[in-house]
């Protein structure tokens, strides 16, 4: 039997930092949160990584939108980069 291919996503939210760092585990907990409220049947991927991995752009491939979720120490204009 054929492996089974992932299931595509169009909108995809990635967070990753390290947990135990505190303010750099922003990503994993706010996909922690995001998790109860976009559960499955959304057609949003959610991801928690400790660290971005080039594996990972061979599943995101064909997204419409990606979105991720990281800390910074760097001033950002409206919180956003």
């Amino acid at each position: 039997m054929p492996a089974e291919k992932p299931k595509l996503h169009s909108t995809w939210i990635i967070g990753y930092g390290n947990p135990h760092r505190k303010d750099d585990g922003i990503g994993p907990y706010v996909i922690e949160h995001l998790s109860a409220d976009f559960g499955k049947g959304t057609g949003i991927a959610l991801r928690s990584l400790h660290q971005l991995d080039p594996v990972l752009a061979e599943e995101v491939q064909g997204a419409e939108v990606l979105i991720f979720v990281d800390a910074t120490v760097e001033p950002l204009e409206r919180g956003l980069r």
